[in-house]
């Protein structure tokens, strides 16, 4: 049996984010939605639940083994907002991909002013209790797809990096 050996851990390359401000998020069907970001989250990635390996040959350990595919998963953007968005605006983009020839793409702007589009689509909004002397806020859920609904074809992110990073 081989010994897995160590890999000694370098330097990463590219730049840093600092600081979390400013990122936004803009959906293709209306980019310009009327909430204001408070927080933004951003998809996260899973590779499913390990494949069990383990077998009646096995003598000390379980097995396991990766899956193949890899998900982005869905995030909540905390927001602020106009008085009319859940009637005129976000009630439109719930659980939209497309709109004519136009397919659903979300984009997220982050802080350096790289972006991250992908497929996806608004899935719920929740709208926090009005409270005296507090923001009134929101909170919505983005769920990237991974899929071009216009072509009918798996299609993964495409990120744009500001140029030095």
């Amino acid at each position: 049996m081989a010994a897995p050996a160590a890999t000694v851990r370098t330097d990463p390359g590219g730049i840093m984010m600092e600081n979390g401000y400013r990122t936004l998020i803009t959906h293709s069907l209306d980019p310009d939605l009327s909430i204001w970001e408070i927080e933004v989250g951003s998809a996260g990635l899973d590779g499913g639940e390990p494949i069990d390996t383990t077998t009646q040959h096995n003598d000390v350990y379980r097995t396991r083994s990766p899956r193949a595919l890899i998900s982005y998963e869905p995030f909540d953007v905390k927001f602020a907002y106009e008085a009319g968005v859940q009637k005129s605006q976000l009630e439109t983009l719930i659980n939209k991909k497309r709109s004519g020839i136009n397919a659903s793409v979300i984009t997220e702007t982050l802080p350096d002013g790289s972006t991250l589009a992908y497929y996806g689509f608004f899935q719920k909004v929740s709208f926090d209790p009005k409270v005296e002397g507090e923001l009134p806020t929101g909170t919505l859920t983005v769920v990237p797809t991974n899929f071009d609904p216009v072509n009918r074809v798996e299609a993964g992110p495409t990120l744009v990096e500001v140029e030095g990073t």
